[in-house]
Parts: structure tokens; C-alpha cells; sequence
């Protein structure tokens, strides 16, 4: 009896022994189930020895050009080196129509047994994913937009095969063997090297929602790596890795420099990872060191990760953004026309009265523009409004019809990011005028469902403070990291903030790691564009204060001010910009976005809306122009360069001086409280919160009785 339940098959396993049991006496040979290998001066003894137990062979032939275990070998001219290759006649082509069966099938294929498949391997395994997410049983169609990337990657793995390797591989104990491992928020990778050769790679996805701290998974990594490598007979090993945390982990492990001392969260499962990682040393008996490297270096990195130009269109059942850059629909409410805003004005009684009234000369009754009689001025048959900006600076701004203050609420609302009723009502008064603007600005901010869901008023009384003011632009910068999550392609998952206190100019920097290498890479990117500032306040965090970032400020003489241990009140500017930023993903932005490519739609938002303190918008504050408006699309103003030049030192000792009033004269506002009664409608913060970009509340909730002045029993409403 062969065949045995659950299709399994214990032949292949006794043709194994039997030829193991007949050739005993031969030390040379060796088998894979009934594949020989045997030295050419033995072929016909064991030939013979074989058929007197009735096994019959076929003719031998020359290894170094044969076909082994699905393997096309050949012979190369480096030192008489064997390789080996994918063998022709492999089917890799993808199905018209792909079935769920099909495709885990084609990537079965595509990477198959081959000890070495490098960026081809993470890229299959996450194919699965994406196909295994986007249907629900096996004989399922695969959707259009995943079927486009599976052609672009056999068209790839037809050019430029990369699944190759060397068969001939040395195992005498002097041999020294590199291991190579590395992790992403994406995927596990290691690789095997002898004499500058790779003979085995492995990838292994992470969970989907697998929130564990990258350290975590970089000591995992660890751990398959040595196990991949003692299926080999390893006596000497080189580990390399990136990661610098963990570099000095196993430093101390192996040296018995010290005990490893392991403090956070994460303590118990580091120590359980250290302790495994040396029994498995100590039991194998193999000698090991620990080497860091770059990451550009680390060759085993192409294996945590999907290559760049691996593109998955959105899926076509969900909306498409309008402007490419962002998920934000910007496009659907366009700048008001100045030819539309006449027009309606013609049409609007109260507007029609009002001109009337000022080109008679005759007194405007009592209403809302009356007050600002003054400030009233016809031109092109248009009515205006002068208002005087920050600077000092008389401009001209249309009267709004009624018609048209809906959109320009919504469109106010929209591109400022859904800041709140002050930002919004600054932003509109710089472009245009209706009455009662601030409370149509409060009632729009507080029935906008979206902000109330992510960003709900609460009571809050902060204690006054008396910030240090700088004394120009990019003089005194602020910086610190936030975790957002990791993207859709699995590179970012955390970015840099740069705040200049003076100016309220950001730069955010998305970073590949949470750690010092990619924080020093970031922060000098920063210091290209905008040059080096000449303070720099951060918190104590190991990606920021370390010899990496501090040889980085002595190159670039920047004074470097710590902030005190658990007082994040000392970076108070960049911590209040984490709040804004992580508030503008929850409103703008839904789960399915990529937070890495609509990042600047977001920036933009932020530095183009005037700020609460300094009363100008960032960009106008740091560079001295405002760009063009999304809300009222006015008349450019025809500059040239000496004019300009002129006009921008005038602007920018009028902009110092208004900053350096405001920011010494800064008071917080205590917000009111609120009481609750039965029946009222609430949001309902959620208790299990592990992605920072959803809304921190849900709606949906009712108040069902109230217990006490701040007790209340809630429940889903009907």
C-alpha cells in the first residue's frame, strides 16, 4: 500500500531508502530519491549493482550540462564554477482571464523550488496577498487592476530572469558563510553568501496588521536567518545587519561584554528573541559575528520589500481623486470666477440696492454693509470691499452674493484642510466678503460631520505660557517624528517634522526607518532646500539624540537644544503640528488612501491657511508671496523684477515685525464645557484605537440616561 489518506504518497520515501540500502558501501554516491550522483570511475558498478535488484537505469550523462530536480546546470569558465539557471520550456505564462486558482498557481511557477529567486520572491508572496484580499473563493475572477501588474512582472522575469545561482557551493569547515537579514513593515529577508556567491534567499510577509516595533522584526529576521543557514554545514558565520539596535544587542550577547539591558514595552520579547538566538548558536555549535552595514548595502533589503516600479492601480469600484496628486477632491469646487461673482451680483437684491445707493451718494440703511460703508468701492460695475491684510497692505476683495456663499464655504472649508472656524474665516476675509461671515463659518465648521468625528471640542484649560520668540525665519526650528502608519507600498511608515518657530513653515519628510540613519538623511535634505538653522529644539528620542545626529550638527554648526525627559511641552510647536497633521489624515483622507502620496496635498493645505498665531499663512510668512487662490480666482498683478525685489524687502521688515508682535503676545483661550441630556446625539471615542489615522470618534451614538453631571449611559442610535 502506496496511497494513503490525504493524498499522501510514502513511495517516494521507500525508493529512497532502497537506494540508499544498495548503495551503502559507495561513500561517494549520493541520491535524491532515484536522481544518482556518481563519480564517473563508479558508473558501471553501481549501474550493475542497481539491476541486480531489478532497477533499471538510464544512460549517465555529464552533470555540469544536465537537467537536475527541474534545474537547467552548465558549466562556467570562473575557477571550472557550475551554475544553474530556470530550464527552459517553463510555462510563466499568466492566464486572459485569472482565476484566485490561476494566479497562486502562476506565482507557484514563477518562484517554485529555485534556492534563489531575489525581488522576484517578496513580489509573488505579495501578489497572494493583494489577490487573496480582492476575492473570496479560489475559482473567483482576479479584478482588472491586479491582473495589469502580474503581466508587467512576467513580462520582467522574461527579460531579466533573476533566478540563477551557483551549484557548486564549498563545505569544508574553514568555509566562512554570510548571512545577510533585514525587516520592513512589509516582509522578513535573508540571504546565504559563500565566496561571494548567493545560494539561497527567503522572504517571509508580515501579518497585514502585524503593529509590532520594527526591533521586533529585525530580531525575528535574525533568527530565520540562522535557521536557514544551519540546513547548510555551517561552521563559520558572519551575520549582517542594518540595524544598528540590533547590531549592538548581539554584540553584547556574543561577547558576553555585559547583560543585555532591555527596557520599554518591548523588553520581554526582545530578551525571549536574544535567548533563543543563543541557544541556537550554543547548541549548533557554530562560531558567529555580527557585522553592521548600510542599508544600501545590505543586499538581503530587495527582499523586504516590492520593487519600485511595481504599481497597483486603484481599483476601479472606488471613486477616483480628481487632482493626482491627492485623494482630495479639489477639482469638484473650483475657484469662484470674478465674470460668475458679477453676474450674480446683478441678480442679488440686497448687492443691487447697496451699489445703487453708493454711486447716488445716499446713505445706506441700516443693515450689515452699512457698517462698512466706508470700505465700500465700486469698480467694473463690481462691488469691493478694502480690507487691510497683516501687513499692512489695503487689497480689494468682491462682495459675495448670497447665492454664492455656500460654495465658498465649502471650498474655503475643503482646501484649508477643514481647519477650524477661525483659519477658515481668516482665509475667506483675505478673498471676499459677505455678512455675517464668522458665524457662517462657525455654524459650517460645527455641522461639518467630518471634523466632529475627528476632532470634537473639548473642554480644556492649559496652562499660559510665555514662548521663547526667535528672532527671523528658520532660525529656531522644532523637530520630532510621528508614526502614520505604513503606506501602501510598505516603505514609510513614520515621517520627520521640521516647524520653524518664527514662521510656522513645515517641512515633513516621510523617513524608511524609525531610526538615526534615516532621520540624518531627511534632516539633511531639509537643510539643502532651506539651509541650516542655526538652533534646533528636540525630545530625547533615540532616532534623534545619538553621535550620528550630533557629528550631523557639529558639520553643520547647529546649536542643539534637549527638551526635558517626559515634558513634551518643550517642543510644544511640533507636538501641536503632529495633532494638526495626524487631524488633517482623519478628515481628508479615508482608509484606503496612501498618506505617502497625497502628503503634499496636506502640506499644502497647512501653509496656505493663515496661521492662529502669527494671523498669515506659512507660506506668505517664509517666502513673502501668497500662490494662487482656490477660493476666489482674482486678477494677477503684473510685476517686474526690480518692483518685485523692492516689494519683497518692504514685505519682509513688515513681516518681521507683525511675527515678532504676535509671538511675544501669545495667550491660549479656554474653551467652554458642555452638559449632556437624554436623547442628544454624541460621538463615541473609540477605546482600541491602533491606527492613528482613523478619527479618534465614531458617530452614531445617543445619550440613553444621565447618571451625573459627567456620567452618561450611551447606546447606538435608531
Amino acid at each position: 500500500m502506496t496511497r494513503m489518506g490525504f493524498d499522501l504518497n510514502v513511495a517516494p520515501k521507500i525508493l529512497d531508502m532502497i537506494v540508499q540500502w544498495i548503495t551503502r558501501d559507495h561513500a561517494d554516491v549520493d541520491n535524491y530519491v532515484d536522481d544518482l550522483y556518481v563519480p564517473t570511475a563508479q558508473t558501471d558498478i553501481v549501474r550493475h549493482e542497481l539491476a541486480s535488484y531489478g532497477l533499471e537505469t538510464k544512460e549517465p550523462e555529464q552533470y555540469a550540462t544536465a537537467r537536475v530536480l527541474g534545474l537547467q546546470l552548465s558549466s562556467s569558465d570562473v575557477e571550472d564554477t557550475v551554475t544553474w539557471e530556470r530550464r527552459a520550456g517553463v510555462d510563466l505564462k499568466l492566464p486572459e482571464s485569472p482565476t484566485r486558482r490561476q494566479v497562486f498557481s502562476w506565482c507557484g511557477r514563477v518562484i517554485s523550488h529555485y534556492p534563489v529567486c531575489s525581488w522576484l520572491r517578496p513580489l509573488c508572496n505579495y501578489i497572494k496577498r493583494l489577490v487573496g484580499e480582492n476575492t473570496s473563493k479560489w475559482d473567483d475572477l482576479v479584478p482588472p487592476h491586479l491582473v495589469q501588474p502580474c503581466r508587467e512582472v512576467e513580462s520582467r522575469v522574461r527579460q531579466d530572469d533573476p533566478v540563477h545561482g551557483v551549484w557548486s557551493v564549498p563545505c569544508d569547515d574553514t568555509t566562512v558563510w554570510h548571512v545577510w537579514c533585514d525587516a520592513s513593515g512589509l516582509a522578513m529577508g535573508a540571504v546565504l553568501e559563500v565566496n561571494g556567491a548567493i545560494v539561497e534567499d527567503k522572504s517571509w510577509l508580515r501579518p497585514s496588521d502585524d503593529k509590532r516595533h520594527i526591533n521586533i522584526a529585525e530580531l525575528d529576521a535574525v533568527i530565520k536567518s540562522l535557521n536557514l543557514a544551519l540546513c547548510w554545514p555551517v561552521k563559520n558565520v558572519v551575520l549582517h545587519t542594518d540595524s544598528r539596535t540590533v547590531h549592538g544587542w548581539l554584540t553584547q550577547l556574543l561577547n558576553n561584554i555585559r547583560r543585555v539591558k532591555v527596557s520599554g514595552l518591548h523588553a520581554t520579547l526582545v530578551q525571549r528573541r536574544l535567548q533563543i538566538i543563543d541557544d541556537l548558536i550554543t547548541v549548533s555549535g557554530i562560531t558567529v559575528d555580527v557585522e553592521w552595514v548600510r542599508s544600501e548595502d545590505n543586499i538581503s533589503d530587495q527582499l523586504t520589500r516590492v520593487p519600485t516600479w511595481f504599481r497597483v492601480p486603484d481599483s476601479p469600484k472606488k471613486p477616483q481623486p480628481d487632482v493626482a496628486a491627492a485623494s482630495v477632491t479639489v477639482r469638484a469646487l473650483p475657484p469662484l470666477a470674478m465674470g460668475d461673482i458679477a453676474t450674480a451680483q446683478v441678480a442679488d437684491e440686497a448687492i443691487s440696492s447697496v451699489k445703487a445707493q453708493l454711486l447716488s451718494g445716499e446713505p445706506i440703511p441700516n443693515s450689515s454693509y452699512s457698517r462698512v460703508r466706508t470700505q465700500l468701492v465700486i469698480e467694473d460695475d463690481v462691488l469691493f470691499r478694502s480690507v487691510k491684510s497683516p501687513l499692512n497692505d489695503v487689497e480689494l476683495v468682491p462682495a459675495l452674493p448670497q447665492s454664492l456663499t455656500a460654495d465658498a464655504l465649502a471650498v474655503a472649508h475643503t482646501v484649508s484642510g477643514h481647519a477650524g472656524w477661525e483659519s477658515m474665516w481668516r482665509l475667506l476675509r483675505s478673498q471676499c466678503y459677505f455678512p455675517g461671515m464668522a458665524q457662517r463659518c462657525r455654524d459650517y465648521v460645527s455641522e461639518c460631520t467630518t471634523c466632529r468625528a475627528a476632532n470634537p471640542a473639548q473642554p480644556c484649560l492649559p496652562q499660559p505660557t510665555r514662548p521663547v520668540t526667535p528672532d527671523g525665519p528658520w532660525r529656531v526650528v522644532q523637530i520630532d517624528t510621528l508614526e502614520l502608519g505604513t503606506n501602501k507600498s510598505g516603505r514609510y511608515h513614520c515621517v520627520l517634522v521640521c516647524i520653524d518657530t518664527f514662521t510656522k513653515w513645515v517641512e515633513v519628510v516621510p523617513l524608511v526607518r524609525h531610526d538615526a540613519e534615516s532621520v540624518a538623511d531627511a534632516f539633511v535634505s531639509v537643510c539643502t532646500r532651506w539651509g541650516p538653522p542655526h538652533v534646533i529644539r528636540s525630545d530625547n528620542g533615540t532616532e534623534l539624540h545619538n553621535a550620528l545626529m550630533s557629528s550631523l550638527y557639529k558639520v553643520f554648526g547647529v546649536n542643539v537644544c534637549f527638551g526635558a525627559v517626559r515634558h513634551p511641552q518643550s517642543q510644544g510647536a511640533a507636538e501641536r503640528f503632529n495633532q494638526t497633521l495626524l487631524t488633517l489624515v482623519r478628515k481628508v483622507l479615508d482608509e484606503s488612501s496612501d498618506w505617502q502620496v497625497d502628503l503634499a496635498m496636506l502640506l499644502y493645505f497647512y501653509r496656505n491657511r493663515p496661521h492662529s498665531v502669527t494671523g498669515v499663512s506659512p507660506m506668505q510668512a517664509m517666502v513673502g508671496w501668497q500662490p494662487r487662490s482656490l477660493v476666489v480666482d482674482a486678477t494677477p498683478t503684473d510685476w517686474s523684477f526690480p518692483r518685485w525685489t523692492e516689494e519683497i524687502q518692504r514685505r519682509a521688515s513688515a513681516m518681521y515685525d507683525l511675527l515678532e508682535s504676535e509671538l511675544s503676545s501669545c495667550d491660549f483661550v479656554e474653551e467652554p464645557t458642555q452638559a449632556f441630556s437624554a436623547g442628544e446625539s454624541v460621538l463615541f471615542r473609540r477605546p482600541h484605537r491602533h491606527q492613528k489615522r482613523l478619527p479618534e470618534f465614531e458617530e452614531g451614538w445617543i445619550v440613553k440616561r444621565v447618571v451625573g453631571p459627567s456620567t452618561v449611559v450611551i447606546g447606538r442610535g435608531t
